[in-house]
């Protein structure tokens, strides 16, 4: 069945009309880094972006770039990205907006200089900078780097998911000397 505006939300799978202004939103912002030459990498669950992200953003960020600079610039996408910015600590933002169903969005921006999970530092920040790549219009990890990063982090967790198996599967498959060599 098509959608349409009065088709019923599904937690499961977001319509495009559901996430649209959200995912406006966080173009703009990553946009927005990339015309200012700023360097940032998201850490994971990055497939499908901008439509598919269904939970907070973890994002590098290099050490130049103060709490207080990415406050001025998220103030400054307000009015173009159709969000606000609802909550502020450190590194740590939350924007909210509507989307053109009258529903409400809100996405946590987590920006950090390392990759730090459970106060264990698994990755310094200048590893993911320096070994970055573009996918779907952002910066993610290298694929190795990305591998031995998420496989630390489901062993700090203690949780190695079956989304997190996935994900090692398919990066192992497609990069395993990468892999291999990060671990």
């Amino acid at each position: 069945m098509p959608a349409t505006a009065t088709t019923a939300y599904s937690n499961t799978a977001p319509s495009c009309h559901r996430t649209r202004r959200r995912s406006s939103a966080l173009t703009c912002v990553f946009d927005a880094f990339d015309r200012l030459a700023l360097k940032y990498c998201l850490i994971h669950r990055y497939e499908g972006f901008p439509e598919n992200i269904q939970s907070d953003i973890d994002c590098i960020i290099e050490d130049g770039i103060t709490g207080d600079r990415l406050f001025e610039i998220l103030l400054s996408l307000e009015q173009i990205g159709s969000f606000r910015v609802v909550h502020r600590r450190d590194l740590c933002f939350v924007i909210a907006g509507r989307e053109d169903d009258g529903s409400h969005f809100f996405v946590r921006l987590d920006f950090s200089r390392d990759c730090i999970v459970k106060g264990i530092n698994i990755s310094p920040g200048s590893l993911l900078l320096e070994n970055r790549r573009r996918c779907e219009g952002i910066y993610v990890p290298a694929i190795g780097v990305e591998f031995a990063v998420l496989l630390a982090r489901a062993v700090i967790k203690r949780g190695l998911t079956s989304e997190r198996l996935a994900r090692l599967g398919h990066l192992w498959l497609e990069r395993p000397t990468e892999c291999k060599a990060a671990t």
